[in-house]
């Protein structure tokens, strides 16, 4: 995610400027501040104001709720996925244990009864970069239930439209960026999934969740 600098007139140090971003909703470019970054159970509170151009500041607040296809859609989700067995013999199981402990102590993960999580989705280990394994929910059911909605995304060429004679950037990369981002409460009990024979749940955007893209972008996009 770019963010462009300029040299601070009093100082040796680069100083962070308005960035020209783009409004989803009305195909037009506005100038935007950098705000600060606030943290809470979880979830980075983002700057509130550059928020509101996208109605982010509400649910970034109380957290990302679902848009069910239709009125039977959550219905028909619960006739097809029920209460599902646990899941043994995974590929990882023991990376996926120490996953799990580090999420739990971070606030991103959360222990809950087995009675108040209503899906408990399927779960499996895939690798990433450094010979690693990420931590994967299966939510194509779930995504099925959910209202499709496209949006636009950024690339190099929106970059070379915003960048100005002078200006200087540089890089954010954020770490497991979705798990700033929390979820509502009653969307949490749709997020669970069970590992030796305890209940858990995601309380920030999960990977798998055919919205996580969409929201993230969206608050990025008003914020930096």
């Amino acid at each position: 995610m770019p963010m462009y600098l300029k040299p601070s007139m009093d100082s040796k140090h680069f100083q962070a400027q308005p960035l020209r971003t783009w409004d989803a909703r009305s195909g037009e470019s506005e100038r935007a501040g950098l705000e600060s970054i606030g943290e809470g159970s979880g979830a980075s509170t983002y700057g509130i104001e550059a928020q509101r151009a996208i109605d982010a500041d509400k649910w970034v607040m109380e957290g990302a709720r679902v848009m069910w296809n239709d009125g039977d859609a959550k219905e028909r989700l619960d006739y097809l996925c029920g209460r599902q067995k646990e899941q043994r013999g995974i590929i990882g199981e023991e990376k996926f244990w120490e996953e799990l402990k580090v999420e739990i102590k971070q606030g991103i993960v959360r222990k809950r009864s087995i009675e108040e999580i209503i899906h408990f989705n399927p779960f499996y280990m895939v690798p990433k970069a450094g010979n690693k394994l990420r931590k994967i929910l299966y939510f194509m059911k779930l995504n099925r239930a959910i209202a499709k909605q496209h949006f636009w995304i950024e690339d190099v060429i929106t970059v070379t439209k915003t960048m100005k004679q002078g200006d200087y950037a540089t890089q954010l990369d954020l770490e497991k960026a979705y798990h700033h981002l929390k979820v509502s409460k009653d969307f949490q009990t749709q997020i669970g999934f069970k590992f030796r024979g305890k209940a858990y749940c995601f309380v920030v955007l999960p990977f798998g969740w055919n919205r996580s893209t969409l929201l993230f972008c969206g608050v990025m996009q008003s914020t930096v």
